[in-house]
């Protein structure tokens, strides 16, 4: 029968570099997997912002936001609100329940709610095995089923644009200590393409404005141009050549609100001379 002999000292030292070592790996490994997927959900953040950036339609921006989010994140989810005075009101969304969310409101007031909060805070919040918390509404996780979820605060500068709120619905325990503050970059570049497609929508308004404001001054020339032939007093026609001349350039010049209001009074001002001129006896 052989006796357990206790090690010796050269044996003890082997040993506990050998332990030394492997924990070295260990941490190297945990460490370059943790560098894999940051370099990961850069590259695809990266993509992302590529994507919305190159796109101009405000509702196209807000689809693709939550559409592309699904992958990026590994989530069954993606809903977002906008802010709209104290309020954030749902205005896209993918995934379960997706059809229902638009209109879906939050006070920006109540911070016990998750999107509130990170927009109020400035930065992500995750939290898992959500059904157990009161972080949402009872109805939004009956509805979109969420188990696990993510808040991204939308923001441009200083302005907070809304919240993305990413929802896994298979794991409870999805999002890891540390992933939240990895997404908070994401939630800039998706605020400035959201805001950068809102400035080209405004800006086709104000176009089509313009357009519109010029074919309308345009049509009251004309109307006083068909009225030439009836005008028998020199006086009348004179006044008539004259204010079909500043309507048509008013027209081509006006750009603005303020110039079609101007525009506008100064048109009804010469209507109302034209027709005073041709009342007099």
């Amino acid at each position: 029968m052989t006796t357990w002999a206790p090690p010796d000292d050269d044996l003890c030292a082997l040993l506990t570099s050998i332990g030394q070592q492997l924990g070295v790996v260990l941490e190297n490994a945990t460490l370059f997997e943790d560098t894999t997927r940051r370099a990961a959900l850069s590259t695809d953040l990266g993509r992302l912002s590529l994507a919305i950036s190159a796109q101009l339609d405000s509702t196209r921006v807000l689809d693709l936001l939550c559409e592309e989010s699904l992958g990026i994140f590994d989530v069954q989810g993606a809903y977002l609100w906008l802010t709209d005075g104290d309020s954030l009101v749902g205005a896209a969304a993918c995934g379960r329940g997706a059809e229902h969310f638009k209109g879906h409101r939050i006070a920006r007031s109540d911070t016990s709610l998750l999107p509130a909060r990170a927009l109020s805070d400035w930065r992500p919040h995750a939290v898992n095995k959500v059904q157990y918390s009161a972080v949402l509404p009872d109805d939004f996780i009956a509805l979109t089923g969420a188990q696990a979820v993510l808040a991204v605060p939308l923001l441009k500068a200083d302005v907070p644009v809304g919240t993305l709120l990413l929802v896994n619905t298979v794991h409870p325990d999805a999002f890891a200590e540390g992933f939240a503050e990895q997404v908070g970059v994401f939630g800039v570049q998706a605020a400035l393409a959201i805001e950068n497609a809102r400035l080209v929508s405004s800006a086709a308004i104000v176009r089509e404005m313009h357009h519109r404001i010029k074919n309308n001054l345009q049509t009251v020339a004309m109307l006083m141009q068909l009225q030439l032939p009836d005008a028998d007093r020199l006086e009348t026609r004179q006044v008539l050549l004259t204010n079909i001349h500043r309507i048509r350039s008013k027209a081509a010049s006006a750009t603005g609100r303020s110039d079609f209001i101007r525009t506008v009074r100064g048109v009804g001002y010469r209507i109302a001379l034209v027709s005073s001129v041709q009342s007099e006896p």
